[in-house]
């Protein structure tokens, strides 16, 4: 095993994986408190802080399990920050806007680090590669978290956005999966691959990740000017 390039690689992915999880946190907290939630704030989880929002297993132990057996997807999350929605303003309303904080935060700070790699070339012979793959990285883990977090299953971003949008019915239907959701992820996304690698079979499920991810991707860097 190549220790040297095993160690490279893990901290060319320390900075992407601490702020792709922790700063989408902190600004949910920022808006829930603006909407009119102050949960957050009374347990003193309003802060930017980033270290506040780290979670000891989804920011730690989860990433470095994956990154050290090379998994094609990364997973993981924020120490989470409670909200009432009862307490915001317009709950409906303002559910919708709170649950695109979070992706929207991702797509910035995506956007953000294909600017910043334009001056990469400035640096010193070696930083600079090292960088490039460092804001590569923090590109791809920003999108990944983005899919992600907009999957329609509560109580992902995207599925408490498509309860807020439904019509009340079937929004209500739809809550009801959210005490299951976690678990139906992890079901189609890790467990049922590991049971499609076991028995040597494709895994069909991961390009509902990937090809939305590279999609994104090549539009970040359009837009950033890489193209």
């Amino acid at each position: 095993m190549d220790i040297a390039g095993f160690f490279y690689n893990a901290s060319t992915w320390i900075f992407p994986v601490l702020l792709a999880y922790t700063v989408p946190e902190a600004v949910y907290g920022w808006v829930a408190w603006r909407l009119g939630d102050d949960t957050g704030h009374r347990e003193g989880r309003r802060t930017w802080n980033i270290f506040n929002h780290v979670h000891p297993v989804g920011t730690v132990l989860l990433p470095v399990a994956m990154i050290s057996t090379g998994a094609p997807l990364l997973f993981g999350w924020a120490k989470p920050i409670p909200v009432n929605i009862r307490q915001m303003h317009n709950p409906d309303r303002d559910l919708v806007t709170l649950s695109c904080a979070r992706p929207a935060t991702c797509i910035l700070m995506a956007l953000l680090a294909g600017l910043l790699a334009h001056g990469a070339g400035a640096l010193p012979a070696g930083a600079d590669a090292w960088t490039l793959r460092m804001l590569g990285n923090f590109i791809f883990l920003n999108l990944i978290f983005t899919v992600f977090s907009l999957l329609p299953i509560p109580p992902t971003d995207g599925g408490r956005i498509a309860v807020g949008l439904l019509p009340r019915k079937w929004g209500a239907k739809l809550a009801e999966v959210e005490p299951y959701g976690f678990m139906i992820i992890m079901g189609i996304f890790f467990v049922l691959p590991m049971l499609l690698n076991a028995m040597g079979l494709a895994n069909p499920f991961i390009y509902l990740i990937l090809y939305p991810v590279m999609m994104m991707q090549d539009a970040i860097f359009v837009i950033t000017g890489h193209a």
